[in-house]
Formats: structure tokens, sequence, C-alpha cells
């Protein structure tokens, strides 16, 4: 059976190269480009085996089942314009996780504008440490856990919630894809000026999340 290719756009960032390691623990053959590439990111997924290419350049764009493009490329780069123009198949990485990662899971989902990273970390650390090998994503490197993100056999899933917007054709808060069972809200204050006006627009990312 040929492995399904994944490339990512914008590789280096904690939630998308979290990602990359759950893609190819998954069985895919993954890829993945960014630009001013730089630790701690870089190094750790370059001794995970993920091969990173430097900038986003068409002649360096290989071939792919689907495309996977971080919130931080939008219209205007030279590889997001030829994936367009080509009508390659391309999803934002949330979109991607909630249908081939957290589908059919019991999804545990840390939001909240402060503390998502040491409370993911917290929570699945207190499951390893009983013994239950628990998935996680967590947009950040633990020092207890040995990777960034894990499939694992147990049904729970764990992962870090962020209200950030999922890429630039879909602008909803990454968190709403994740549809959780169990659902952590730390403290919520403004954040993400360059997306969100005030405070009254990053509650109402909250509250879509709740809806679901």
């Amino acid at each position: 059976m040929v492995k399904q290719k994944v490339h990512i756009l914008g590789v280096c960032g904690t939630f998308m190269g979290g990602l990359a390691l759950l893609a190819r623990e998954a069985g895919f053959e993954v890829t993945g480009c960014d630009e001013n590439i730089y630790p701690p990111m870089s190094d750790y997924l370059l001794t995970q085996g993920i091969k990173i290419i430097d900038g986003y350049q068409v002649k360096d764009l290989p071939k792919a089942d689907i495309y996977l493009i971080g919130n931080a490329l939008s219209r205007g780069n030279e590889v997001i314009e030829h994936i367009l123009s080509l009508k390659l198949p391309f999803q934002s990485g949330p979109s991607w996780a909630a249908e081939n990662v957290l589908k059919g899971r019991k999804v545990i989902a840390v939001s909240g504008t402060h503390g998502k990273t040491t409370t993911s970390s917290m929570i699945t650390w207190i499951f390893e440490n009983q013994g239950c090998d628990v998935g996680y994503l967590i947009a950040g490197k633990p020092k207890n856990l040995e990777h960034v993100s894990r499939l694992g056999s147990n049904e729970i899933f764990i992962i870090e919630a962020d209200e950030y917007d999922s890429a630039f054709f879909d602008k909803r808060a990454k968190f709403v894809h994740y549809l959780p069972d169990i659902l952590l809200i730390n403290n919520v204050e403004f954040d993400h000026a360059d997306i969100y006006s005030d405070l009254s627009e990053i509650k109402r990312q909250f509250h879509h999340l709740i809806r679901t």
C-alpha cells in the first residue's frame, strides 16, 4: 500500500510541528516547509526525521496528496497562489486533525488565553504517570514528556485548544474543530490583537466553542 503524502506549510510552528509527528505516526509520508527556520522546533523535527524545506518557493514544493496550510501564511505567498491556481488539495491543520486524529476519540481540550501548554502537559503527565497511553498534542515541548505529540493507544486524546484562527481561508478559531468531550477553560483575556479588536471578540470565540 502506497503511503499518502502530507506536506505541511509552516511546519516549524509548535502546533503544525506536533501535527507533523502525528501524521507520520499515523502512517503518512510527511514533509514540511517554513521560513526563518530556527530551534528548538526545527532541531526537534529534524531529529524526528521530518524533512524541512527552507522557504516557500514553487520549485521546491513536493507533490503531495494534501497540503496542510498553517495560519501564518496568506494570499500573495508564491506557494499558496500555486496551490490555489492548480486546485491542489489543501486543508487547515485543525480541520485535518479533527478528521484524522480526533475522530472517534474521547477528546479533552484545554483552552484559555494563557496556561494552555502548562495545563495540557500536566494532564497528559498525570495519565502517563498512571500508565495510560493517551494521545496528545501540545503546542510546546514539555519537560516530562519525550515528544510534543503522540497518537497513543488509549481512547483519550488531550489537545491544546487555541483561539487563534485556523488558516487564511478558515477564520474560525482552531478549537471549534475539536468537538471536545471535556473542555477546560483557563483565564480569558485580550490577546491576538492582529485578528481580534477587543475582549468581546475573544469571548465570542469561546461562546462558539462552548456551543460545540
